[in-house]
C-alpha cells in the first residue's frame, strides 16, 4: 500500500522574480550544508498577506518577508539548494508557485516549468521569536562598521568556545564590542545607540555577527533585543534570532595597555606593504617578523631556514630609543585591512609588551572608535 501523503493544493501565488531572488541572498548563507538533519538544508516559504522566507541552522534562524500576490494562502517547504537555482535561472517578470500532491511545488516562469519536490512543513524547526526582553537600537552603519572591523580576531579554535564569538559589552551610556583569540584584539565603541540598559555582556556567534553585518546597511536603526539565552536583531523586512555562545568572556580591558611611551604614525599602504614582503619568507614553523624602529626607519627583518630570508624599511618620523618587536606579521595585516585609512598611530613600549594601533584618518565626526591590541613574540 502507498504510504505517499496526498494533500490539496494549499499554496498558490504570484512573485516577483527579482523579489525572490533579494530574499534568496538575505536567507542563503543561514541553511546548514552539513547537518544529519535533512530539514535543515531547507527553507520555509510561508504565504499570507505577504511572504516569508525562513532559514535555520538550529543555532541561528533568519526571517525575510517580501511582497506576494496570493491566490491561496499556504506553506512549501522546499529543497534550499535547487529552489534557489531554479529561481535565479528563470527569465525575469513573474513566478507563479503551486503547492502540489505530496509537498510538491510547480513552479512557473516565461517558458519554463518545474516541479520540485518538498516536504511537510511541519518537519521544518520553528524559528524562536524573542519578544521578551532587554532592547537597544543603532543605526545599522554603525553597528555594521563595528562588527566588520573586530570579527577578524574572533578565536578560530573550537577549545576555547568563549572567543569563538564577538562579546557585546553593552553599558548604560556606551556599546562596545570586542573580538580576541588570546594573541590579538580588536575593540570598537560607540556613545549612540537608544536604549536604557544595564551593564550586560553577550558573546554573539561570530557567524551571526558577520552574517547580520553583511545584511546591514543605511542609517535607519537596526533592533537588538536580548535575554540569558537569545540575541535577536530586527531590520527592515529581515529578523535575525541566535543563541547566546555560553561561557565567560575574559576580562579584556586588562590586555589594553593604559600608557605606551612611544608612539608614532604610519601611512597604511606603505606600512602594509612592507609587512606583506616580509610576510613571504615566513613559514607555518616560523611565522616570526623582527620589526626594529630606530630614528628616521622602521626596518623588518625574517628569516626561515625552509625559505631564505629578507630585510627592509620605510622611513618614519621617530626619533626615540632603539626598540625590536617580533610580531607574526598576519596579525598586522589583519589589523590593517580592519583599519582601511590611510594612516595608523602605532603605540607601544617595549619588546615584551603588547602593541597597540588605532587609526587615525578616520572620519572627524565619526561616532565609532576603533583600537587594536597585538601580543608579541618573543624575539630569539
Amino acid at each position: 500500500m502507498s504510504t505517499d501523503v496526498q494533500v490539496e493544493s494549499l499554496l498558490k501565488a504570484t512573485f516577483s522574480q527579482g523579489e525572490l531572488i533579494r530574499a534568496i541572498g538575505t536567507v542563503q548563507n543561514f541553511i546548514s550544508g552539513r547537518s544529519t538533519l535533512p530539514a535543515l538544508s531547507y527553507v520555509l516559504l510561508e504565504v499570507a498577506e505577504e511572504a516569508k522566507l525562513t532559514a535555520t541552522d538550529l543555532r541561528v534562524g533568519i526571517e525575510c518577508r517580501f511582497a506576494v500576490e496570493a491566490s491561496e494562502r499556504g506553506k512549501a517547504c522546499l529543497p534550499a539548494q535547487k529552489f534557489f537555482e531554479v529561481i535565479k535561472e528563470l527569465p525575469e517578470g513573474t513566478v507563479e508557485l503551486e503547492l502540489g500532491e505530496n509537498y510538491s511545488c510547480r513552479i512557473r516562469g516565461g517558458k519554463s516549468r518545474f516541479n520540485l519536490l518538498g516536504m511537510a512543513p511541519e518537519e521544518f524547526p520553528e524559528v524562536p521569536q524573542l519578544e521578551d526582553g532587554k532592547e537597544i537600537r543603532i543605526e545599522q552603519n554603525h553597528l555594521k562598521e563595528l562588527v566588520s572591523r573586530t570579527a577578524f580576531a574572533v578565536s578560530k579554535e573550537e577549545a576555547r568556545f568563549a572567543l569563538s564569538g564577538l562579546y557585546f559589552d553593552i553599558q548604560p551610556k556606551e556599546l562596545k564590542i570586542v573580538g580576541t583569540d588570546g594573541r590579538r584584539l580588536a575593540y570598537g565603541e560607540t556613545s549612540q545607540f537608544e536604549g536604557e540598559v544595564e551593564s550586560v555582556g553577550l558573546i554573539v556567534p561570530e557567524k551571526t555577527a558577520r552574517e547580520v553585518a553583511r545584511l546591514l546597511e543605511g542609517s535607519e536603526s537596526v533592533l537588538i533585543r536580548y535575554n540569558e539565552n537569545l540575541v535577536a536583531f530586527a531590520f527592515g523586512n529581515v529578523y535575525v534570532v541566535s543563541r547566546l555562545v555560553e561561557g565567560t568572556f575574559p576580562n579584556y580591558d586588562v590586555v589594553i595597555p593604559k600608557s605606551l611611551e612611544k608612539k608614532l604614525v604610519l601611512k597604511s599602504s606603505e606600512f602594509t606593504n612592507l609587512t606583506r614582503r616580509a610576510a613571504i619568507v615566513t613559514s607555518l614553523r616560523n611565522n616570526l617578523v623582527k620589526f626594529t624602529l630606530e630614528t628616521g626607519q622602521l626596518k623588518v627583518e625574517c628569516e626561515t631556514s625552509e625559505i631564505g630570508n629578507m630585510d627592509d624599511s620605510m622611513e618614519v618620523d621617530y626619533s626615540g630609543e632603539v626598540v625590536e618587536i617580533g610580531f607574526n606579521p598576519d596579525y598586522v595585516l589583519d589589523v590593517l585591512k580592519a583599519i582601511d585609512c590611510e594612516e595608523v598611530e602605532w603605540s607601544l613600549k617595549g619588546s615584551t609588551d603588547p602593541a597597540i594601533f588605532r587609526p587615525i584618518s578616520l572620519k572627524k565626526e565619526s561616532p565609532l572608535s576603533f583600537l587594536y591590541v597585538i601580543m608579541p613574540i618573543r624575539l630569539r
